[in-house]
């Protein structure tokens, strides 16, 4: 996978919008890409949430290897949830499906399915060192892993890797790797529960 095109012209957070009688605030909303916005009308309630808050599916936030081993997609992505309901926003206007109103329960539910399954990645490992694929397949997903094309088992695992690094964070998981050649090394994850447990 490629980086992404740098953009052509940055927009910081809190920044007000040149847009001739409106008040169009940008608020910063990484996770789903690195340099996500959403776009506040503050005077008419709207919020433009792009791939951010959608109100039905959940966005893709995957770990890709341009992200290098200091980012954290999901945890970034989660407190970006987080600041919706400071915003006041009434309605969400989405880059897909529909417009609709309630921002902060959406918000809250997609915070649960995340946590909901970063506790389920958590519950696979185990003291015995697993692959990104191992654990991706021990997981429950829309379709049975073997129906799945290979695009959405990309996603799947993308996915996956994002949920396992913010368990790296927060002390469940735990990151190593095994050497296959002198070119190639396999990373592998063991619970962090079970590590501290085994000592």
């Amino acid at each position: 996978m490629e980086p992404q095109e740098p953009p052509d012209r940055e927009l910081s957070h809190g920044e007000l919008v040149d847009l001739p009688d409106r008040k169009l605030r940008v608020v910063w909303t990484p996770g789903h890409s690195p340099g996500h916005i959403c776009l506040h009308l503050e005077d008419s309630g709207r919020l433009f949430t792009g791939d951010h808050l959608l109100p039905r599916i959940t966005p893709h936030v995957g770990l890709h290897p341009f992200d290098g081993t200091g980012r954290d997609p999901l945890g970034c992505f989660l407190d970006s949830l987080a600041q919706i309901p400071e915003l006041g926003a009434t309605e969400a206007l989405p880059a897909h499906e529909h417009r609709f109103t309630d921002l902060e329960a959406r918000a809250d539910e997609i915070i649960a399915h995340h946590e909901e399954r970063l506790d389920q990645l958590s519950g696979v490992l185990t003291t015995e060192p697993a692959t990104l694929w191992e654990l991706a397949t021990a997981l429950t997903w829309r379709k049975a892993w073997a129906d799945m094309h290979t695009f959405a088992r990309r996603i799947a695992l993308s996915e996956t890797a994002a949920h396992l690094r913010l368990l790296e964070r927060r002390g469940r998981a735990v990151r190593g790797s095994r050497r296959e050649t002198d070119a190639n090394t396999t990373l592998l994850w063991t619970s962090a529960a079970e590590t501290v447990a085994a000592r």
